[in-house]
């Protein structure tokens, strides 16, 4: 404050015209850095294309009758007494492919998202009762079509629901749902933490799955050489 009532005694400008001049610098600079982080964050978290809304609600539909007994429901994440008709789908988020090849070319201190290729598989969380049972897969076409591919992964559910929780968008965390298909492994990154990580997920601790245990992250170096081997 000082320094800015010095330059303007110096300045010679009226105050009008010296705060114009003041905004008409720094303006630029500010638009700049905002235009930057929103792409920084529309890297790690792709915006849904158009049209996934819709046909993530139709998959949806189309999928519901088939959950007709208590035990379909119980697979899928439900209560026996969880009303379907009210069943609704949470934000969408596409999960990102970590191939063989990649294990080979990483190196310490690199971005793990550099290294992950997208899927234009996008999962839906099922929520019931403000509660997540279980995911809505959804694939894209290349034409930019979209095609249903399954309800269920109440466990992976479950568990995802624990990370997100762990690592929470409103604290400005955007975790990364990982596949590796050649070893049929789910794993998670979260790009704001450092060091870079990549912690695989259990779903056979799906019941046991918990804040804390997701808490602890597991450095990308460390991962990936146990991926080598």
């Amino acid at each position: 404050m000082i320094t800015i009532i010095i330059i303007f005694k110096c300045s010679g400008l009226s105050p009008g015209r010296f705060l114009r001049g003041i905004v008409r610098k720094i303006f630029p600079i500010v638009a700049s850095l905002l235009f930057f982080s929103s792409l920084l964050a529309s890297a790690q978290n792709p915006i849904p294309p158009a049209g996934l809304a819709q046909a993530g609600s139709k998959a949806l539909k189309e999928f519901l009758p088939a959950l007709d007994s208590p035990k379909m429901k119980k697979t899928h994440g439900f209560a026996p007494e969880d009303d379907l008709s009210a069943v609704t789908l949470g934000e969408p988020f596409e999960t990102r492919y970590l191939l063989v090849e990649s294990t080979k070319e990483y190196v310490k201190g690199a971005k793990v998202e550099n290294f992950l290729i997208e899927s234009r598989n996008w999962f839906f969380p099922v929520l019931s009762r403000g509660s997540q049972a279980c995911l809505l897969s959804v694939i894209q076409n290349q034409d930019g079509s979209f095609q249903k591919d399954k309800l269920g992964m109440a466990q992976l559910a479950r568990v995802w629901a624990a990370v997100l929780e762990a690592w929470p968008v409103t604290k400005g965390y955007t975790p990364l749902l990982v596949v590796m298909p050649s070893r049929q492994r789910f794993y998670f990154t979260v790009p704001q933490a450092q060091p870079p990580n990549l912690t695989r997920i259990c779903i056979e601790q799906a019941e046991s799955a918990s804040v804390k245990l997701y808490k602890n992250l597991t450095p990308a170096d460390v991962a990936f050489e146990d991926l080598r081997d």
